[in-house]
């Protein structure tokens, strides 16, 4: 019985560590040889550096649970019913190949509710034949407008850039740190895109913004007075970062 026991405490332990992304020689049966979505899903709950689920069991524990490979996603999870502790969707879509034996992915969920999450994450050992998958660094999104990835793509092997959507709040605090009320905040508000670049081994520095002309005649005073700012209400302006810094400090300054 004590024996009992020794093995199963450690086996749970290898669970949670040993965080390898060596290759087995074994392959795993979950997915037609890609890793399950709900795997992947699991590793957004994780520190960043060198944490890990254990691939192995996690392909098994899903391996009765079907995905597909609905474009533009390598492997697709939606819910229909037939799971019922799993709710939503989960997709993801293999970027490439970077430094450090990385693998970059874009990642979308839905857990039951109106929200779209995405996020970047940077992988090792993203093998279906691996026994660990291990998080490096993970770049959250928001909701749809609100922060959500649109693009995300890789420009060396050291650099990557994501591309956020951003309503006219989120891009005001996005760029100032200051909560301005009166302005657009919902997810399908989406006023404009953010482009940050991120090296393997800093943090991400903004790079630029598009904003979109405004929606209909419904803005409020607040968001007339950003428009007439940016001096156009007629087409798409890109900026770079110093003219969307000039641009957020003299809407704070100046518009009410």
């Amino acid at each position: 019985m004590k024996l009992k026991y020794l093995l199963f405490f450690i086996t749970s332990l290898s669970f949670l560590t040993g965080c390898s992304a060596g290759v087995s020689s074994m392959p795993v049966q979950a997915g037609d040889g890609l890793i399950h979505p709900l795997c992947v899903d699991e590793l957004l709950s994780l520190e960043e550096g060198n944490s890990c689920i254990n691939l192995k069991a996690c392909q098994k524990r899903f391996s009765h649970i079907p995905f597909d490979t609905t474009s533009p996603w390598q492997a697709s999870w939606k819910a229909d019913g037939s799971h019922p502790d799993y709710y939503g969707f989960r997709h993801y879509q293999v970027i490439g190949n970077m430094e450090k034996n990385q693998t970059l992915l874009l990642f979308s969920a839905n857990y039951g509710g109106s929200g779209t999450f995405s996020s970047a994450l940077l992988v090792e050992g993203f093998s279906p034949y691996s026994p660990t998958l291990i998080l490096s660094q993970k770049f959250s999104g928001g909701d749809r407008c609100m922060g959500g990835l649109k693009q995300v793509r890789i420009e060396s092997p050291e650099t990557f850039s994501v591309v956020r959507n951003m309503s006219l709040y989120d891009l005001v605090e996005f760029v100032s740190g200051k909560q301005k009320t009166g302005l657009s905040y919902c997810a399908r508000c989406c006023a404009g895109l953010i482009t940050q670049r991120i090296s393997l081994d800093g943090d991400p520095e903004l790079e630029s913004a598009t904003i979109f002309p405004p929606q209909g005649s419904e803005q409020n005073e607040s968001e007339k007075c950003f428009y007439n700012l940016l001096g156009t209400r007629h087409y798409s302006q890109t900026l770079a970062k110093e003219e969307l810094t000039s641009l957020v400090d003299q809407f704070l300054s100046q518009c009410k």
